[in-house]
């Protein structure tokens, strides 16, 4: 009996200190859509294309209510059709503008001579409240998306631009931590256990 409850005890005591995935710090934003383009002297018409940029709660600052997350280097790939697998290999921040629900991402250093690569507006989307530390989306399409032409970001593979970008989206979502998870599962199962063998 007595076995039976220290056991009962520290199941609970597992369940309690496993961090929900509400509250798990790494979080993964995903842009896609369809880019026209070049990597260095490789061309690409309406390639389909998927970016990821993998960036941590605790990184997330405001400015002039922009929401502003920093991606490490390695941290951000692009998958692009006709053309493959590219890791960015600068430092990547992913933006909301509260503001003007205009959401994105770019490299640094944030000065006005580099524009954004990637900035997609929305209204009425619930961008206007967003802080770039919880799930969000899958958004639809946006109002506008913009790119420049002629401002790049570097790859592994070669110097990426965009000149055009259409049927673009935004998402973002948790990162479940795998070691919580397999310490949430044992401690179900041996309170299961313990039930069964009460009953018994």
């Amino acid at each position: 009996m007595q076995k039976t409850r220290l056991l009962a005890m520290f199941c609970s005591l597992i369940l309690l200190s496993v961090p929900s995935t509400v509250g798990a710090a790494p979080i993964t934003y995903l842009f896609t859509g369809i880019g026209t383009g070049f990597v260095d002297a490789s061309p690409f018409t309406d390639a389909n294309f998927e970016i990821t940029l993998k960036g941590d709660t605790d990184f997330i600052v405001f400015s002039n209510n922009i929401a502003q997350n920093f991606s490490f280097i390695g941290d951000a790939t692009i998958n692009l059709d006709g053309i493959g697998t590219g890791n960015f290999t600068e430092f990547v921040l992913v933006f909301n503008n509260r503001t003007n629900e205009g959401v994105g991402f770019r490299g640094l250093p944030i000065v006005p001579e580099i524009p954004d690569f990637l900035h997609l507006l929305y209204s009425d989307v619930g961008l206007d409240t967003y802080d770039l530390d919880t799930a969000f989306g899958p958004l639809p399409e946006p109002d506008f998306a913009f790119v420049t032409p002629g401002n790049s970001m570097t790859l592994d593979i070669g110097n990426l631009f965009f000149n055009s970008v259409s049927d673009a989206t935004f998402e973002a979502y948790l990162v479940p931590l795998p070691g919580a998870i397999w310490l949430f599962g044992s401690a179900l199962g041996l309170l299961g256990w313990i039930r069964r063998k009460k009953a018994s």
